[in-house]
């Protein structure tokens, strides 16, 4: 079997009615959500990633799933979180930038929208992309202290992982979700994308942590 390359080919495969049939009742949502959905995401290298909303997870009744695992897997489809509507409520204020990402970015393949855009937890959301940053920062600082750190590669590749915390510390700041990210680094004018950091420049590297550790202190603006 052929890997599925495009979202559109997705959704007219037989990948909607498959779900539908073998979740029945079961199913409130099938959605792609995360990396695949973001930028550069490549379809060659990567699956896409299906997470689901039922009515109930249990394990008997992930069983249709299971089931369907490795067929997904030849098609380059990976079967992500389950998920009832009541965890849903408490997942969005123990994890809220996650969840503002699924909110915001998401695809159906089969069912009902997965979570409703409104009632964003804040005071959550700020902390979570506050302790997240930090962390990004720690992690940066020690990788910088391996033998033969390159930092322009090391920049560009932890851009995967910023780029969500950028995301929501635009939310945060402007009450909207971002387009795209070129519309978060034109709007956080003071951070350079992975690519435009400089790979042997120890003054542009430190402007750029520092950057960053202002952003931390001042999440809302």
């Amino acid at each position: 079997m052929q890997k599925i390359l495009t979202l559109q080919e997705l959704k007219s495969s037989e990948w909607p009615t498959l779900l539908e049939a073998a979740l029945s009742s079961n199913l409130v949502s099938a959605f792609l959500h995360g990396d695949c959905l973001m930028e550069r995401f490549s379809p060659l290298q990567s699956p896409w990633n299906i997470s689901f909303i039922l009515r109930s997870n249990s394990a008997q009744s992930l069983k249709p799933l299971q089931d369907l695992t490795e067929r997904a897997s030849r098609r380059n489809i990976s079967f992500g979180y389950t998920f009832t509507a009541d965890e849903i409520i408490s997942l969005w204020h123990q994890f809220p930038l996650e969840f503002l990402h699924i909110a915001y970015r998401n695809e159906v393949i089969a069912g009902a929208v997965p979570i409703a855009q409104g009632a964003v937890p804040r005071n959550e959301l700020q902390k979570e992309c506050e302790a997240e940053l930090r962390g990004f920062l720690i992690q940066m600082r020690h990788q910088m202290m391996t033998p033969k750190f390159n930092f322009g590669k090391t920049a560009k590749l932890w851009e995967k992982k910023l780029l969500p915390i950028l995301y929501g510390i635009y939310f945060l700041q402007t009450g909207n979700y971002p387009i795209n990210s070129d519309q978060v680094y034109m709007y956080l004018q003071t951070i350079p994308n992975g690519a435009a950091i400089s790979e042997n420049n120890p003054a542009r590297q430190e402007e750029y942590l520092n950057a960053l550790e202002a952003l931390a202190n001042n999440i809302v603006a």
